[in-house]
């Protein structure tokens, strides 16, 4: 009897623990209001489908709709819509919408837009537009890159535009080519470092199609095609199919199209070079002043 009562236990408790573990997510909140994740109406592992208003520090899950926060907005899912916040917005997964900061935004993606007075940092692929005062950082970039400091991706699609430096070095990652496809404008310095230490092609090279324009120095650890334009130097280290146009240097591996500025470097020539010196190295006229040219 004993027995028997004592197995009845244990399957009335595994049908408990059975039905516990189906429990269904909880169901999303349509408002929320917090104060501090301990002190809000819908407790952090909730979502939120419509309005959230944040005094110091919110958490939910997702959230689909509006997020307006004084502080810290916080979204361990993802986050569809729309967050305004007087200091962070801060998603763990993909943003899809608009999030704007006064101080910065995050996520792990980006399909649409961050705007912040200091700083955006997108994580991983961003298709849309990241603006900011200081910095904007993203993995694979497609859209727009504007700060007035530094922006850097591994691989951008489209347009950076930065007041000091665009740069796809910060973030490059192990066996990363980085390559650029579209236009880089900055104030200083543009820079595509070569590939990474992790990648075994021999043949692999950082790669530029499109256009470099800096008020100092234009930087490719590998092939350009296209433009290079600098108040001070151009450097391919690769192939140069294009143009470069500096005050002072510009130099490439092999030349395809046209150099102009005070000195120019190649060891290779197919184009034009104009300069005061002009220098093809491996030639029997190495130096040749102001008009060089092969074809």
């Amino acid at each position: 009897m004993v027995r028997r009562s004592l197995l009845v236990l244990c399957g009335v408790g595994t049908l408990l623990s059975t039905a516990m573990a189906a429990e269904p997510h909880p169901p999303p909140a349509i408002l929320q209001l917090a104060l501090w994740p301990t002190v809000q109406l819908a407790s952090p592992d909730r979502d939120v489908m419509g309005l959230r208003l944040i005094a110091l520090h919110g958490k939910n899950q997702s959230l689909t709709g509006l997020d307006f926060a004084l502080g810290l907005a916080e979204s361990e899912g993802s986050m569809d819509g729309l967050g305004v916040s007087g200091w962070l917005n801060v998603v763990n997964r993909r943003a899809t919408g608009l999030q704007v900061a006064v101080a910065g935004n995050g996520s792990e993606g980006l399909y649409g837009c961050q705007v912040a007075g200091l700083g955006n940092d997108a994580g991983d692929t961003t298709i849309g537009i990241q603006v900011a005062s200081l910095v904007n950082a993203a993995r694979v970039m497609t859209g727009v890159q504007a700060s007035g400091v530094w922006n850097v991706a591994e691989s951008v699609t489209g347009l950076q535009l930065a007041g000091i430096d665009n740069s796809l070095k910060g973030m490059v990652f192990e066996g990363a080519l980085p390559r650029v496809a579209g236009v880089q404008i900055a104030g200083l310095t543009n820079t595509v470092p070569g590939a990474s230490e992790g990648n075994t092609d021999p043949q692999a090279e950082a790669q530029v199609a499109g256009a470099q324009i800096s008020g100092l120095a234009n930087i490719v650890e590998g092939k350009m095609t296209g433009l290079q334009a600098a108040g001070l130097s151009n450097t391919a280290e690769g192939n140069l199919y294009g143009v470069q146009l500096a005050a002072l240097y510009n130099s490439a591996r092999a030349v395809r199209g046209l150099q102009i500025g005070l000195i120019n470097r190649c060891d290779d020539l197919r184009g034009v070079q104009i300069g005061l010196i002009n220098i093809r190295s491996g030639s029997r006229f190495p130096f040749v002043p102001l008009l060089n040219f092969r074809f």
